[in-house]
């Protein structure tokens, strides 16, 4: 993941000196390390990817939570690829989707859009490259795979892709 964020940021500034760029550190063991690898991923493959906080802000002065305003279960990434709508809900450990999540999964699928439930970077990789190889192919609206599940991910693909043993 990271040499491939640093081809892309060579393609995108040419004139930029090496010793001036910096990738992020990657990794998927947390939320929001693997909401980062996602996004820049769909990035980088020429697609566009936008978190979606629907928490509620903690305001100091009214002393209590107020709501965001968002829809109850929306995925935590949005994107669109090629025209078509895709859904992204990261889980990391024991997590689970919740009711209002599995309704908006429906919701996108009954409608036409892609729905993906993420728990490691391998297994949305697997499933991301498969839906970008089918483009242009009506079929199934959600793909679902039995790949396992590892806590490598980000780190285990930059090997893949340097040549490196695992």
């Amino acid at each position: 993941m990271k040499e491939q964020y640093l081809e892309n940021h060579r393609l995108r500034y040419p004139n930029l000196p090496e010793a001036a760029r910096v990738a992020p550190r990657y990794s998927d063991k947390t939320a929001n390390g693997l909401t980062r690898c996602i996004i820049d991923y769909i990035k980088i493959s020429g697609g566009q990817a936008y978190r979606i906080n629907s928490q509620g802000q903690y305001d100091p002065k009214l002393k209590r939570w107020r709501y965001s305003g968002m829809k109850k279960g929306l995925p935590d990434i949005q994107a669109v690829i090629d025209g078509q709508y895709i859904g992204i809900e990261v889980k990391i450990g024991s997590d689970r989707q919740s009711e209002y999540q599995k309704s908006v999964q429906e919701e996108i699928e009954s409608s036409g859009g892609l729905y993906f439930l993420a728990r490691n970077y391998n297994h949305f990789k697997i499933w991301y490259d498969a839906i970008i190889s089918k483009k242009g192919e009506k079929g199934k609206k959600s793909l679902e795979t039995t790949y396992p599940e590892t806590e490598q991910g980000c780190q285990e693909t930059k090997k893949q892709a340097s040549g490196l043993p695992g």
